[in-house]
């Protein structure tokens, strides 16, 4: 039998893809290697696990065989892997989800359910997070973060004057409960409708203020860093366009609750000092585990965690099927999940089969699986 646990899966999100790419990718591996793995599918192959595994009233449309069609959605819910096309319809599906979205420009720690396991995702949605961002000083963008269109600026005489003791100064300020207003280019929705939606047609509309937390908000110093000298600028690591990477940045680190939007903390700090501010990079560090989560013992990490950090999140170069189903099991233990707790997300019986060399192996009744 091939297995596909159900649990917990801690990945290393790139820069790039949206949360819910990462999530179709991850879900496609899964159940491509569980498919490719559970025998050899030439058609006489194919059409013996149909036999086996396919329920009798959809086994025609399948054995009939054909090119499926594609689709700007890749393969219209069809799923390919070692020869065989196998449909949602068809009860091979695994359910995977995420609990706290990422952004395209950052990159960090996403936590994913695997089956029964995206029933544990809400408490990582409203859990703590923690992290990692840099902000630049003198443009305010459309998105607030280095995506955007810049809608003002600041001139360089007045940026070459704000020094990190001033950063420094405001910081508590923006430190433990406040009131956050979400921005526009958000998946939140206002009387049904996306706000980012909203904003892509040029729409703006009015947002009522939202508590957040944040528990820790750190600036990041050199240790040799004059407090009392003006910030500096880091354009070679700035994904910034030329023009504003001139501009000068710092590193935070922040610790806050779950739904924290830490462009908008960017910009409320860059207004603070007089000035307009951006997001030019972000990385989320960790993830809080929520209350009731499970209770064991973690072997590999030597006892329960508290939260779920790049430490544990397996990497996009490592998204190999065997790697997943692995870590599954080892995120499991890190979050005291045990095995028994939960029903796999998927299992498909091993087919033996024997070679087909020849059209007539595929039509012979004589075919062995």
């Amino acid at each position: 039998m091939v297995t596909v646990p159900s649990g917990l899966l801690v990945v290393h999100k790139p820069v790039g893809p949206s949360s819910a790419h990462v999530v179709a990718q991850i879900k496609r591996v899964l159940q491509e290697g569980a498919v490719s793995r559970s025998g050899c599918f030439s058609l006489a192959h194919r059409r013996a696990f149909f036999e086996r595994w396919i329920p009798s009233e959809e086994k025609h449309s399948h054995l009939q065989g054909g090119q499926q069609s594609k689709s700007r959605h890749g393969n219209n819910g069809h799923y390919r892997g070692g020869g065989i096309v196998v449909r949602k319809a068809d009860k091979i599906n695994i359910k995977v989800g995420h609990g706290g979205t990422l952004d395209p420009l950052a990159d960090g720690v996403l936590v994913l359910g695997i089956g029964n396991g995206t029933k544990l995702l809400q408490k990582y949605l409203t859990g703590p997070k923690g992290y990692s961002a840099t902000a630049v000083l003198g443009t305010a963008t459309t998105t607030l973060d280095c995506t955007g269109e810049v809608t003002a600026s600041t001139d360089t005489i007045t940026l070459s004057q704000i020094t990190y003791k001033q950063v420094l100064d405001v910081l508590p300020s923006f430190s433990g409960d406040i009131m956050q207003v979400p921005p526009m280019f958000s998946a939140l929705s206002i009387g049904g409708q996306r706000l980012y939606k909203l904003a892509r047609e040029g729409k703006e509309v009015h947002r009522e203020p939202r508590p957040v937390s944040i528990q820790s908000l750190h600036l990041h110093l050199d240790a040799n860093q004059d407090v009392d000298g003006a910030i500096s600028t880091n354009a070679d690591a700035s994904p910034d366009p030329p023009e504003q990477s001139a501009n000068p940045s710092f590193t935070l680190a922040v610790q806050c609750s779950g739904g924290t939007y830490i462009r908008t903390l960017i910009a409320d700090i860059g207004a603070a000092l007089g000035t307009h501010a951006h997001m030019s990079q972000l990385t989320r560090t960790n993830t809080g585990v929520g209350v009731g989560v499970g209770a064991g013992a973690c072997t590999d990490f030597g006892g329960l965690v508290d939260t779920l950090d790049l430490t544990l999140a397996l990497r996009e170069e490592e998204w190999a099927f065997d790697n997943l189903v692995q870590h599954i099991h080892v995120c499991n233990a890190a979050v005291g999940l045990k095995a028994n707790e939960l029903q796999p997300a998927l299992e498909l019986p091993k087919i033996r089969t024997t070679a087909c060399t020849s059209n007539s192996d595929v039509n012979s009744s004589d075919a062995k699986c």
